[in-house]
């Protein structure tokens, strides 16, 4: 018998809907913006690595360069104001979808931490 509740692993990595490549651009160049040395980074897409080719999980895989070192990341194919979880103001974690960096599911904050520290 059910009373109900749940576990939920790992929110926001599930497939998403009514995503786009030009957003999940958007989104990479805002992370790059959010670097600490974001002028030392670039990023090329590299749709030979999406994890899903028929897009239906709404993320598009993106070659990352920062400071000399190279990253894979799956954006999600929404603008950046809706990816972008700083943790700041009344933004709630749940509502936002993750990223990939090096096939390890981030949301934004935790994920520039990953790629600033070089750590996989």
């Amino acid at each position: 018998m059910s009373n109900g509740t749940g576990i939920i692993i790992n929110p926001g990595t599930e497939p998403l809907a009514t995503s786009s490549e030009d957003a999940a651009t958007r989104s990479m160049e805002a992370l790059l913006k959010d670097l600490a040395d974001g002028a030392s980074a670039s990023f090329v897409r590299d749709a030979d690595c999406d994890y899903d080719a028929t897009y239906e999980d709404g993320r598009y895989a993106f070659a990352l360069t920062y400071r000399d070192q190279d990253f894979e990341i799956q954006m999600p194919g929404w603008e950046p104001e809706k990816v972008r979880f700083t943790g700041e103001g009344d933004q709630n974690i749940w509502d936002y979808p993750r990223l990939y960096v090096n096939g390890n599911s981030w949301v934004w904050k935790y994920a520039l931490g990953i790629i600033e520290d070089g750590d996989e």
